[in-house]
């Protein structure tokens, strides 16, 4: 039998040579290299072919007790009519397999670094800061923490629709939209190694549109809306004034809440808006004007400039007053109101467009005060300040109904001049 000190005097030879031991384990035997590196092996018949498997290296570790008990256990293989070279390539690959898994579970993102990330992709101010309120309100105390990988439609179902139970049909609509667009484009981003993963939301049906948002008050519900905003205590003022510039201006709500006093002119009486806070600012890539009526001049002129924006919410002065918040206030003021219809600030805008044709302001004028899309030739190619006249008559107009409609003929005193001709139709 091998004894440590014969093994430590084997010198090497010209050629690499091999000293196999006369003991109990078969095949059991030292390999001297040319340069003197000594390995421990074992030779094996498998499928009657001659093999020699490494059992590994002499050293201070691995010395010749431990070869020998690696060679038994590599013939207990053998005995079993496997191959131990097969596998140990087996069990390497298996342990490489186990040490990337532990990788990945170590890296793998959660629900919250997949949404995290989509809101990295949004462009838009106001649905970057709509969706991100979403998502803090609505996903991540539910599921936020968990694996996106891990992640199944029992999971994500509760999510939607607790929405919907709640009564936010368009809301649950609008959360579903925004997850499955985080969730594809998570799939897309290598790093996340969510390639071959299922988004659960292909197997949860879509919540259905909620009431139509083209709801239009009639003149008499708006004289009571007027009223009621101006009688209502539970509100603060800046709300209600920039409630009124929207009844007044028709434009959409987030874009007036988000006012900031860099786009408000004063003194050539414009409100300029940047592409990027609009609509339709991504396609287009350009602002879009709104001239400002007398109405709408007096109201801006007494707003406190607390800050950058018009119309601040209570954290501070830079900050817009959100406009689910502006929601809730109306929704909670007309419910003191019998018979009112269902109304929100967003359904002004409808109002503002079927009273606008009413008294007949053409309809091209009509789409330019309200920054409708418009795809002819000529309108790709038009300058944000053209029509600004059309646009400032028509709304002229809209304010002189408006004051007939809600009895507020004191504006009419009250006349600040307009630059420009009024001359459109």
């Amino acid at each position: 039998m091998f004894t440590n000190t014969q093994i430590k005097n084997l010198k090497p030879k010209a050629k690499p040579y091999r000293l196999y031991e006369k003991s109990a384990d078969p095949g059991f035997h030292v390999q001297v290299s040319t340069g003197g590196k000594v390995t421990f092996g074992m030779a094996y018949t498998i499928n009657n072919k001659k093999r020699f498997y490494n059992l590994g290296a002499y050293s201070s570790k691995f010395g010749l007790a431990e070869a020998r008990d690696a060679c038994r256990a590599a013939r207990s293989v053998v005995d079993q009519g496997l191959d131990p070279q097969v596998e140990h390539k087996k069990r390497v690959q298996h342990q490489e397999q186990e040490r990337q898994q532990q990788e990945l579970d170590k890296n793998a993102v959660t629900v919250n670094e997949l949404l995290d990330y989509y809101l990295t992709t949004l462009s838009n101010e106001n649905t970057l800061k709509n969706t991100e309120q979403q998502f803090n309100s609505d996903v991540r105390p539910l599921i936020g923490k968990i694996k996106a990988r891990d992640l199944t439609d029992d999971d994500v179902a509760p999510v939607i629709y607790a929405v919907v139970n709640r009564g936010a049909q368009t809301s649950a609509r609008n959360l579903f939209i925004s997850l499955n667009s985080a969730f594809n484009k998570a799939k897309k981003k290598s790093d996340f190694h969510l390639k071959k993963w299922d988004n659960p939301l292909q197997y949860i049906d879509k919540p259905k549109a909620g009431d139509p948002t083209d709801r239009a008050l009639t003149a008499e519900q708006v004289k009571t809306y007027w009223q009621t905003l101006n009688n209502h205590t539970g509100m603060d003022e800046s709300i209600k004034d920039a409630l009124r510039i929207i009844l007044l201006t028709g434009q959409r709500v987030q874009e007036i809440l988000g006012l900031r006093w860099s786009e408000v002119d004063l003194d050539e009486l414009v409100i300029d808006i940047p592409a990027e806070r609009i609509k339709t600012g991504k396609k287009t890539r350009s602002g879009h004007v709104i001239p400002i009526t007398p109405m709408v001049a007096e109201i801006l002129q007494r707003q406190p400039r607390q800050g950058k924006a018009v119309f601040p919410g209570r954290k501070d002065g830079d900050t817009p007053y959100n406009w689910q918040s502006a929601t809730t206030a109306v929704a909670r003021m007309l419910k003191q109101l019998d018979n009112f219809p269902k109304f929100s600030p967003r359904d002004t805008r409808s109002t503002v467009k079927t009273h606008m044709a009413r008294i007949k302001i053409m309809k091209e004028i009509r789409d330019r005060i309200q920054n409708h899309a418009l795809h002819d030739v000529a309108t790709k190619h038009y300058d944000r300040y053209d029509y600004l006249d059309e646009k400032r008559h028509g709304l002229e107009r809209w304010e002189n109904e408006l004051m007939k409609i809600t009895d507020e003929y004191k504006h009419q005193n009250n006349v600040i001049k307009i630059k420009g001709n009024s001359n459109a139709p």
